[in-house]
């Protein structure tokens, strides 16, 4: 969500946090979604009325599937029904509606129903009327014509600093993520199943996926670091049998895995001894990460740089992260929830997995009866 700008639609966004969907109504983000997502609570949230409220363009259809893909699209339709035909229902007003809500909810008095509507029995839609008196036909050309062109982007200084790291891969549509807010006070609670650590932050618990959130933060790390990337020389290299295949595409990119933090050459015959790999990658992890780097290898040989470079730093990342069941002391737990609930770096671990839950002070209330 650091990469969303305004001329960005997203389809069917599920699983977003008060925090995304504030960032999303910002940058003006337009999304398409089912009205039946309201239906479901998502992270405590009922998504489509959160949306709307933080002024998220939300475009609601229905397709063939039917509600959240094992419910009756018979309601996905009374939905779409009540949406364009009642005045009083709105789903801004309406969060986390149950199917026994859609079902009670009842034509205004003296609307003309749909299906009795003569645009309806001529087969024209584009002419049948919602709940405003609005048509299709009538105001499409009128949207269409306020939409604001698309910006060109400004050219930057030629002076700029030149990327580094991973950032200097080709990759035209690359772009930065937004800056990192200002920091709030984070109080640590704990930790549970020696694996999620719990914080306190201006009304909120929030659960982080510590591996994930500390793999995260590494990838990041070795991606301005790609190129030069801090390696630890091993005491007694580590001497991996490979097949011939794999030997071979571990031969072939042996300059982007230096790239990495990893040393490694041919030792003869099907071996590989490595020499140097990036700090904090366990002694022994190196022959397990380099079968498991040597078979994608083999079998990407096709993919781009960027693509192969990015699984490398992932596979690095992974082998380096603190392990769930791990003992983390108190001060390392507080640096890795920091950095990920104060937008150093996104959310979700690189093979996009959340990092974090969130759940607010009033969801727990509601949770434990104290509000209704």
């Amino acid at each position: 969500l650091g990469l969303v700008d305004k001329n960005l639609v997203l389809g069917h966004a599920v699983y977003l946090t008060e925090a995304d969907m504030a960032l999303l109504g910002s940058r003006g983000a337009s999304i398409t979604h089912h009205p039946s997502c309201n239906l479901v609570m998502r992270n405590g949230i009922a998504p489509i009325t959160a949306m709307l409220q933080n002024g998220v363009n939300v475009a609601l259809g229905i397709d063939e599937k039917g509600i959240n893909d094992d419910e009756d699209p018979i309601m996905e339709m009374r939905m779409m029904y009540y949406l364009q035909r009642v005045n009083s229902f709105s789903l801004v007003d309406n969060p986390a509606i149950s199917p026994e809500t859609v079902l009670d909810i009842q034509p205004d008095p003296g609307e003309t129903p749909a299906a009795q509507h003569p645009a309806a029995a001529a087969a024209d839609l584009a002419a049948l009327p919602d709940a405003q008196g609005r048509t299709l036909s009538g105001v499409l050309p009128d949207v269409l014509s306020d939409l604001p062109p698309v910006p060109t982007p400004e050219p930057g200084p030629q002076d700029a600093e030149p990327p580094h790291g991973l950032r200097a891969l080709p990759d035209p549509e690359q772009q930065t993520f937004a800056p990192a807010p200002a920091s709030v006070p984070l109080r640590l609670v704990g930790e549970v199943f020696k694996t999620y650590i719990i914080t306190e932050r201006e009304g909120e618990l929030c659960l982080i996926d510590k591996h994930a959130a500390h793999e995260r933060i590494l990838f990041e790390q070795l991606s301005e670091q790609y190129g030069d990337v801090p390696a630890q020389l091993l005491l007694v290299p580590v001497q991996v049998n490979l097949s011939a295949e794999e030997k071979q595409a571990v031969m072939d990119n042996l300059e982007l895995l230096r790239d990495a933090g990893i040393e490694a050459e041919d030792y003869g015959g099907p071996t590989v001894v490595v020499r140097a790999v990036p700090a904090d990658v366990p002694v022994d992890d190196v022959s397990d990460m380099l079968l498991e780097l040597a078979d994608r290898l083999k079998n990407g040989g096709h993919d781009a740089l960027r693509e192969k470079t990015e699984w490398v730093l992932h596979s690095i990342a992974c082998r380096a992260a603190v392990k769930a069941g791990d003992r983390t002391g108190a001060q390392e737990m507080v640096a890795l929830a920091q950095k990920i609930l104060d937008g150093s770096v996104p959310p979700f671990c690189p093979h996009g997995r959340p990092c974090v839950l969130k759940i607010t002070r009033k969801e727990l209330e509601k949770q434990f009866g104290r509000l209704v």
